[in-house]
């Protein structure tokens, strides 16, 4: 059985006790869970570093959406036209919005956030 964040090398069972062992002390259900909290913690340099990464990655998400969804608008019927400097004050403007709506989070960078913090601090943990 291997637990999330401790390497199953240390952890040993005793035949028929249902208790769990690590050499010779025998861990609670609260030890383990102790354990396993601070196992979930990045130290807050790297915590700050990979929060900022992941709104990054959400503001560029955006980005590439509303640059996508751009494609569908007809603009050869428009006033102005399609026009290279209009295609350009569009995607800077694309850029803008979407760095705006990261900014405060729609929710993608805290579920891409919890789901990296929680592999790295194993990964951390188990070295």
């Amino acid at each position: 059985m291997q637990l999330q964040g401790m390497s199953q090398d240390n952890l040993w069972w005793p035949p028929n006790k249902g208790e769990l062992y690590r050499g010779e002390q025998k861990l609670t259900r609260e030890k383990l869970l102790q354990e396993r909290e601070r196992a979930a913690e990045l130290p807050p340099q790297e915590g700050a570093q990979l929060q900022e990464a992941c709104k990054d990655f959400e503001s560029f998400f955006l980005y590439y959406l509303l640059k996508e969804m751009d494609k569908s608008v007809d603009r050869e019927r428009g006033l102005i036209g399609d026009t290279r400097s209009m295609q350009i004050y569009r995607e800077m403007w694309y850029e803008q919005l979407a760095e705006q709506i990261a900014e405060r989070g729609m929710g993608l960078q805290d579920a891409l956030y919890e789901q990296v913090q929680r592999q790295a601090a194993v990964e951390l943990y188990n070295k």
